[in-house]
């Protein structure tokens, strides 16, 4: 895989991007083609802008000792930002939503079944980078969070305009949904630090308290 340069910056979408422009660049003319529509639904997603938090959550190169091997945060932050991607093409799919700030949804603009898939894609592009680089210890954050997320997602469907939705079920739905995510963020961070398992449970509880709130 090539390094994949994310930063805090707007060059990271570019980064995200990356992982799947390497299927366009493949011989097979299936792949090829299947890469080139993902990268453009991609791309397409990341045009309608928005804040990036997860990669920010992971931290920074500042925070490694020089001689960690640094390149690796770049990639495990452009595959958790894959994986945030995938949530809210989902989400906009799930809701047959017209809009996302302003402008057609993916599930509009490609229609629902390019949507359905494409999520699918980006959530198996993201799982699959942490494989082949065996990052280990991010890639079963990461599958734990996705878990999460899908049992959240079904949750909220089957709960959906009903109005006797207790506090314990909704504060499950906000945690899987959406703080797991930011909570693996934090974690996937810390683990690259050399003491990292010493502060874990802490990165944990601040991931977590902040997607909840």
């Amino acid at each position: 895989e090539q390094i994949v340069r994310a930063s805090h910056e707007p060059e990271q979408l570019e980064a995200v991007i990356a992982l799947l422009d390497s299927d366009a660049a493949r011989p097979d003319p299936r792949s090829a083609l299947v890469g080139e529509r993902a990268g453009d639904v991609a791309r397409y997603r990341m045009m309608l802008g928005g804040q990036l938090p997860f990669p920010s959550a992971i931290g920074g190169p500042q925070s490694l000792p020089f001689y960690y091997r640094w390149w690796l945060y770049h990639e495990a932050a452009a595959a958790v930002e894959l994986v945030h991607t995938a949530t809210l093409v989902h989400d906009d799919f799930i809701d047959d939503a017209e809009t996302r700030r302003g402008q057609p949804a993916v599930n509009k603009k490609y229609g629902a079944a390019n949507a359905l898939i494409m999520g699918d894609l980006l959530y198996t592009t993201a799982l699959r980078h942490l494989a082949r680089l065996e990052l280990v210890r991010p890639y079963r954050l990461m599958t734990d969070a996705a878990v999460h997320m899908c049992e959240a997602e079904m949750l909220q469907v089957q709960t959906r305009f009903s109005l006797d939705v207790d506090e314990d079920t909704y504060l499950r739905i906000i945690y899987q949904k959406t703080a797991s995510l930011i909570e693996c963020a934090c974690r996937i961070g810390a683990s690259f630090l050399p003491d990292g398992d010493r502060y874990d449970a802490i990165f944990q509880s601040f991931g977590r308290q902040t997607g909840l709130v």
